[in-house]
């Protein structure tokens, strides 16, 4: 484009005091350096959400299903048994469901089958009343967490801060353009174009990538804190 441009431009540019239209520039470019920086604070904000989120369910999880070794062995292994289950639900189904920004129907599907295993228990002496609060404890853990991680898979920053940064991004790439000139040689008319438009995209990317926690195949955060957590309990528990 500067290119283009500089080919139908009068020598000297079209500014004729090169000074003040510096200053402007700079002004145009402050501007969108703290747009930029309240979007990507923003995006990266609910990034930092999303994975700590996530945490949080994973950690819920484990504690259940250490919770649940002091109940009796049928009752234990039924609830340990739904624990597993559920974890790897969570990978295998939530995750890919959530890069669609929806909820994920076998999820829903264990935790049903969690609430059904809790009501079964039967509870004889403190130490199992104490191991079932922590278990209720813990289930409410992990529903919050599971939906705040649900509430996060869809796009973050608002569509009209996508449109104000877009032009944002915009105007310092036509203000150049009226810097064309034909009596400068075309790489130094070029580079500078070069490295605002660079800087531009870099800027893009550094908000689409935490604005979509969960997009792509495992997308920017993946289920590490619930693999591990599946990791911990397969081997006390393994099912096919």
């Amino acid at each position: 484009a500067m290119l283009l441009a500089r080919r139908f431009a009068p020598e000297g540019s079209r500014f004729t005091d090169s000074d003040r239209a510096a200053g402007v520039f700079g002004v145009v470019g402050t501007a969108f350096a703290i747009l930029l920086g309240f979007v990507v604070l923003l995006a990266f904000d609910s990034y930092s959400h999303a994975k700590s989120t996530a945490a949080t369910e994973a950690t819920a999880v484990a504690d259940s299903f250490q919770t649940a070794s002091l109940f009796p062995a049928a009752e234990r292994d039924d609830l340990e048994g739904a624990l597993v289950c559920y974890a790897r639900a969570v990978i295998h189904q939530g995750w890919p469901a959530m890069t669609r920004a929806e909820p994920s129907s076998g999820v829903e599907v264990w935790t049903y089958r969690l609430e059904r295993v809790a009501d079964t228990l039967h509870l004889q002496g403190t130490k199992q009343d104490d191991a079932f609060a922590a278990l209720l404890t813990n289930r409410d853990t992990r529903e919050e967490a599971r939906r705040e991680r649900i509430g996060a898979a869809g796009h973050t920053v608002p569509t009209i801060m996508w449109v104000l940064l877009i032009l944002a991004c915009a105007a310092p790439l036509l203000f150049l353009l009226f810097f064309a000139d034909p009596a400068e040689p075309a790489p130094v008319q070029a580079l500078p174009m070069g490295v605002v438009a660079a800087l531009m995209a870099a800027a893009i990317l550094a908000v689409i990538v935490p604005d979509s926690p969960f997009s792509g195949q495992d997308g920017p955060i993946a289920p590490q804190a619930q693999q591990s957590t599946l990791k911990s309990m397969e081997p006390d528990r393994p099912l096919p």
